[in-house]
């Protein structure tokens, strides 16, 4: 069996939005580390799968193609979130963006938000 990196990108605006209310951004980051020890590594550990969690910084989409390239990664998946076209129009949708700009392969999984709409 392979090894899962999670790999969970804080955009620069929400490290701004932290630091406007006068939080620690370095805080922040290690809270949101510890979450996913807790809530996820933590279950696919106790089902026998190899894992870890990198929590970056920056733009989602280099941060996840770096991270990929630099692991040499076999598969990206990634969560695909319900946004408006104001929301895609302004942001781009993230999911377009890696299959124009990664030569892995991607799965999409629907979130929790998709199997409400069914």
């Amino acid at each position: 069996m392979g090894h899962v990196v999670i790999v969970h990108v804080v955009p620069q605006a929400t490290l701004w939005m932290v630091s406007s209310v006068q939080a620690s951004s370095t805080e922040y980051v290690h809270t949101l580390r510890k979450q996913f020890e807790t809530k996820v590594l933590s279950r696919l550990r106790d089902q026998g799968i190899s894992c870890e969690i990198r929590v970056k910084r920056g733009d989602p989409i280099r941060q996840l193609l770096a991270v990929a390239y630099r692991i040499d990664a076999e598969l990206i998946v990634v969560g695909s979130t319900d946004h408006n076209t104001l929301h895609d129009t302004i942001l781009g949708n993230a999911v377009h963006k890696l299959e124009h700009w990664a030569d892995i392969p991607i799965l999409v999984v629907p979130t929790g938000n998709h199997a409400h709409h069914a």
